[in-house]
């Protein structure tokens, strides 16, 4: 299936672009398969590691927990999750999963850990048992361990013992790969850590903070380097360590003592981690998308982290080298995010707010660093510039980006405060734990938001397309939505570089999707949605999208979700805007939007993903919307629009906060 869809990809490239992949991809195999032998003969942990640095982040004295946090600790205390729309269970080894869709897979076989760490043992491969066992035993005797190699949803578990360049995903049906991976980012351990500093009840105190420690532990030695899932992706690495990082901040800022061998332990492992991100970097010339935004983020934590090296100051300079490159090419200058995608927007917002307020902590004597680091230290993906490098003026690349980014956002909140959705959503966040817990939002001192126009292009374009429908040039389907008042104190917010346009009113609330085709072109994360809207009336949805679903765990899902049948979208019957099979992260023959007219009045726009034009008129009147679809080709009736919904166990995802 995958040969086939490469040869069917093969075809719509250029012929030197195929050979260069073609080369870079037999020398990619044959490096790892050098690689993997020698893995499989040595211990994979370090055999050395600096010293962890002074503690960066600290809990805000006035901060306060919320209502549920407490609650929320004693689940994670207990090992019980409920991650990407599954039911709430204890992760342990043996438990048995309900499976997505009928597909269930047998549960593994339970383990019965002891003090010594003797159940690693043909768990791990032969030559890191020892180093995993001596993790291990830095694990409080009552914890169990997790199983961090199981899919909890459909119950298949991947191997301690896989290479990670071998860890295979979408090859089975029902099988999610990130259900392991979005556990594994520890995105909890940073909210233990706070309910450990800010709690009155000592006790749960105590607990909290043991148990950021044991799962670390516990994670170390059941996830030896380049080995199991859990390493596969560099983006989930560096966000893991970014967790792994301020919960430790957390708690040591505090005060709470931490035994110098758990800090030996957990600073080796932050080398491993930050080693890992640096020989596997998601960059290529063509695309640089989330993924390598959180591996650069990722690494900075781990850099900010360790007592200064030659190896961790260049890891550190190329840290902010490149968030300060990546955040100006994947954030547009209105704002929005080059995914194509809000939820993604959020996603990518996060890592540059965290890394923002990482930078403006670092104490002066680190910064001072960036003056004379070794740049022949980090040759992978661009390479790291000779020194000096400015941290101030990656300071103001990042504030500049979060400052729009975060506008972007909250322009576009529903009346329920969420964001619409608009591409793909995986839930995906850099860090759960609210930079307010820092005692501040981002600062972005000494940047200005862009000024955005008001309207775009020509208000004649809605004239000209209504004579073009009298004439008969044009077949056109209208849809009504009726409602009072809708024009009261009416706003509009244009973000033409993103390709999004919102109406607001005290009683409207409608979002007009119609632009770039996300990841210059590449629409990894793009739906079919061009012309796509999200509709609020009186506080009621009316018109919203679907949401997303699932990835790889069931390609015709994926597609189903990304199809033009899931959106309110003109559509001609048994055509698709852009090729479907070609790959579950990209969308070739995607065409952009084009907005002719953005107006307080009425909105027009046009796409030929169809090969030829179709078009989309929307009208705000005062007493309803029109949508108003043309085109000389057949359009299908929307009057009956019914996106996919699917077992609602494993949930519509939808992002949850702005």
């Amino acid at each position: 299936m995958i040969l086939s869809r490469d040869i069917r990809r093969a075809f719509t490239l250029p012929p030197h672009v195929v050979a260069r992949k073609a080369a870079a991809r037999a020398a990619r195999a044959l490096q790892a398969r050098r690689a993997r032998a020698a893995d499989l003969r040595r211990c994979t942990y370090a055999s050395d590691a600096p010293a962890l640095a002074a503690p960066v982040l600290a809990v805000a004295p006035d901060a306060a927990l919320r209502e549920h946090d407490e609650r929320d600790a004693e689940r994670w205390l207990a090992h019980e999750f409920s991650l990407l729309g599954s039911r709430r269970m204890v992760v342990a080894h043996g438990v048995a999963c309900d499976g997505v869709e009928g597909h269930v897979y047998p549960p593994g076989r339970p383990v019965v850990p002891d003090a010594a760490g003797a159940w690693l043992s043909g768990r791990v491969t032969r030559a890191n048992a020892e180093e995993a066992q001596r993790a291990w035993r830095l694990v409080s005797a009552d914890c169990p361990p997790i199983d961090w190699q199981l899919d909890f949803k459909s119950g298949y578990r991947w191997s301690e013992r896989t290479w990670y360049r071998d860890v295979p995903y979408g090859h089975l049906p029902g099988v999610d790969i990130k259900v392991p991976w979005e556990l594994a980012r520890c995105q909890h351990l940073p909210e233990l850590a706070k309910v450990a500093v800010l709690t009155h009840d000592r006790d749960l105190a105590g607990r909290c903070a043991r148990e950021v420690v044991d799962e670390i532990c516990d994670f170390i030695a059941q996830n030896p380097p380049r080995f199991g899932v859990n390493w596969a992706c560099p983006m989930d690495v560096g966000i893991r360590a970014a967790n792994w990082a301020i919960a430790v901040d957390f708690l040591r800022s505090a005060g709470f003592a931490l035994e110098p061998a758990f800090e030996r332990v957990f600073a080796r492992s932050l080398l491993e981690h930050g080693r890992h991100i640096v020989a596997n970097l998601e960059w290529t010339p063509e695309l640089r998308s989330n993924h390598y935004l959180a591996d650069v983020a990722g690494l900075l934590f781990v850099a900010a982290h360790l007592e200064p090296t030659p190896e961790v100051d260049a890891w550190l300079a190329f840290a902010l080298q490149e968030l300060a490159q990546a955040a100006e090419e994947q954030f547009y200058p209105d704002g929005g995010n080059f995914e194509g995608s809000t939820s993604y927007h959020v996603l990518s917002l996060d890592m540059i707010s965290w890394a923002h307020a990482l930078l403006v902590r670092l104490p002066e004597e680190r910064l001072a660093r960036l003056a004379s680091y070794d740049p022949a230290r980090v040759t992978a993906g661009p390479g790291l510039a000779p020194p000096p490098l400015d941290p101030e003026a990656v300071r103001l690349a990042l504030a500049r980006c979060f400052a729009a980014g975060a506008a972007f956002a909250a322009s576009l909140k529903r009346p329920d405060g969420v964001l619409p959705q608009i591409g793909d959503n995986d839930s995906g966040r850099f860090a759960s734990v609210s930079l307010e817990v820092l005692g501040e939002i981002t600062g972005v001192h000494g940047v200005s938001l862009p000024e955005l126009p008001r309207t775009v292009g020509d208000p004649n374009a809605v004239e000209r397309l209504l004579a073009a429908i009298e004439r008969g040039e044009l077949t056109a389907h209208r849809y009504v939505f009726p409602g009072e008042r809708l024009r009261d104190s009416l706003d509009l917010a244009c973000f033409p570089d993103s390709g999004v346009y919102r109406y607001r009113s005290d009683r409207l609330y409608l979002v007009v999707r119609c632009g770039a085709i996300g990841q210059n072109g590449a629409g990894g994360h793009d739906h079919c949605d061009q012309l796509g809207i999200e509709l609020w009336i009186d506080g009621r949805p009316i018109v919203r999208d679907p949401g997303t679903y699932l990835y790889t765990p069931l390609p015709e899902r994926r597609n189903e979700y990304r199809s033009a049948k899931a959106h309110f979208v003109p559509r001609v019957p048994g055509r698709e805007p852009a090729r479907l099979d070609l790959g579950l992260f990209v969308l070739p023959g995607a065409r952009p939007g084009v907005c002719e007219h953005a107006g307080p009045d009425a909105f027009v726009g046009w796409h030929d993903g169809y090969g030829e034009r179709v078009w989309r008129l929307i009208q705000v009147l005062d007493d309803a919307v029109v949508v108003t679809d043309a085109s000389t080709l057949p359009l299908e009736d929307l009057h009956d629009h019914k996106p996919p919904r699917y077992s609602p166990g494993y949930g519509l995802l939808e992002v949850e906060e702005a």
